[in-house]
């Protein structure tokens, strides 16, 4: 039985999509988290609801908390990923040296 997962933003969704399929648990709640906040700010329905009670500059400062730690997030990934890339691309290389020098001797 698939556990079906209602999920208001397409890109919360997107992020929850990469948790399940084995991206960092602290990551993915981060980014989805950071996510939803953002679409949450960016269409006014947190500002407009804070505005009448003064709150709206105490909104934008969670909104760009949350952006910050949704760029921290994705930048490590980017990290990770590129460090692994160049990882492997190094050891084919290293490999195809070492069977050039065999074949040379």
């Amino acid at each position: 039985m698939q556990l079906q997962i209602q999920v208001p933003f397409p890109l919360l969704k997107e992020a929850m999509q990469l948790h399940l399929a084995g991206a960092d648990a602290t990551k993915a709640a981060a980014v989805a988290g950071g996510i939803a906040l953002r679409s949450l700010i960016k269409t006014g329905k947190l500002a407009s609801a804070a505005a009448g009670q003064g709150g709206q500059g105490e909104v934008q400062a969670v909104g760009v908390a949350a952006v910050n730690k949704l760029l921290v997030a994705i930048e490590d990934v980017i990290k990770k990923t590129v460090k692994n890339v160049l990882e492997k691309a190094k050891e084919k290389i290293d490999e195809a040296r070492a069977s050039k020098r065999t074949v040379q001797q």
